[in-house]
């Protein structure tokens, strides 16, 4: 089951006197991934790590960075995070400003998956609903009834366009297209 992310969160600790940041962003695609690992190193600019994974529905890809860190240590941990949280279409990134005492590699681990784990706890996730497009020519006459049906089905209604007859664009929950494709066929023009 896919899950994404609704708005960014972010988490902050020190360990050691180095402080980790993480931030957790909904991405749609490469582009958004690009952007926002270019904004986080804009936010915080003088850090030394910016340790990132990511997942994207879309074609099934992921990733991850250990940035400078002993490989292993902060990529590949936040990326099974977002795995085993079966959550897509998000960029976790946990930024480290070093503070002078080496943590070690379990302790790197530690610190990043920790950090990574407190802005996902706060994260809002959803299961994303699949969403099917038709076009709907009816006369006036059935136009209301129609509507209502619509609304009943959770239809995202996208543009109407009112001539002769009337054509409606809309969106259907994929769950929700047996129903409608039954009722279809009777208001058609």
């Amino acid at each position: 089951m896919t899950r994404v992310i609704t708005t960014e969160t972010r988490a902050e600790r020190v360990i050691d006197k180095s402080r980790f940041i993480a931030r957790l962003t909904p991405v749609a695609d490469m582009a958004a991934v690009t952007a926002a690992l270019a904004e986080t190193r804009r936010i915080w600019p003088d850090a030394r790590h910016y340790v990132y994974a990511w997942r994207l529905r879309d074609g099934g890809r992921e990733k991850c960075s250990d940035d400078g860190e002993p490989r292993g240590t902060g990529g590949r941990p936040l990326l099974s995070l977002l795995q085993r949280a079966q959550i897509q279409d998000a960029l976790l990134v946990v930024t480290r400003y070093f503070g002078g005492v080496l943590l070690g590699t379990g302790g790197l681990t530690r610190a990043y998956a920790g950090t990574a784990q407190l802005a996902l706890a706060q994260a809002e996730i959803i299961v994303p609903r699949a969403y099917v497009s038709y076009t709907l020519e009816l006369n006036y006459a059935l136009y209301e009834k129609a509507k209502h049906f619509l609304a009943g089905l959770e239809a995202i209604i996208e543009k109407e366009e009112f001539a002769a007859g009337v054509t409606v664009a809309f969106a259907l929950p994929a769950e929700k297209a047996e129903i409608w494709e039954k009722q279809a066929a009777e208001w058609r023009v």
